[in-house]
C-alpha cells in the first residue's frame, strides 16, 4: 500500500503493474508544495517493512504552455503531423521531446521536428490508411 499526502489533501494507492514504482494516477502535483509518501509492503513470508519520504515539488520561474493539433483521438491520414506549438522559446529541445510521445494504431514508425524555437512536429512513416494518433504526456512544464 502506498498513500500520499500534501497539505491536508490525501491520493489513493496508485503504483505501477510491477508494484515498483507510485505515481499520482488522479490529479498532477501542485506547483511548491510538501508532500509525504508513506509506504508499506509486505514479502512472501509475511514480513511487512514501511517506509515514509518526504518531498517538495518546484517552484517554477516560468510556465510553458503547450497548444496541440491534431487533437486527441482524432483520426486523420497518415500524412498529418502532430504539431505541439509552445508559447514561448523552448531552450532545451532533447528535454521538450523526452516529455513527449506519440501512440498510434495500426503502430507508426516516426519522429520529432522543430520547425521553430517554439513549434515541434511528429510526423509518421508514410504508408496507406488511416491512423489514431494521440499526444500521451503532458507538453506543459516549468523551468
Amino acid at each position: 500500500m502506498i498513500e500520499a499526502t500534501g497539505l491536508t489533501k490525501r491520493y489513493g494507492d496508485t503504483t505501477a503493474v510491477d508494484g515498483l514504482v507510485w505515481r499520482t494516477n488522479h490529479e498532477l502535483l501542485k506547483y511548491n508544495t510538501g508532500y509525504t509518501v508513506r509506504a508499506r509492503a509486505v514479502d512472501v513470508d509475511g514480513l511487512a517493512a514501511r517506509q515514509s519520504v518526504r518531498f517538495r515539488t518546484v517552484d517554477p520561474k516560468t510556465m510553458v504552455y503547450s497548444s496541440i493539433t491534431p487533437f486527441s483521438r482524432q483520426v486523420v491520414g497518415v500524412g498529418m503531423p502532430i504539431i505541439v506549438s509552445f508559447d514561448a522559446p523552448v531552450p532545451n529541445r532533447a528535454a521538450a521531446e523526452r516529455r513527449l510521445s506519440v501512440n498510434t494504431s495500426p503502430q507508426t514508425v516516426g519522429s520529432w521536428y522543430w520547425v521553430s524555437d517554439q513549434m515541434v512536429r511528429w510526423a509518421g512513416r508514410r504508408s496507406t490508411g488511416v491512423r489514431t494518433q494521440t499526444l500521451s504526456s503532458s507538453p506543459n512544464w516549468p523551468e
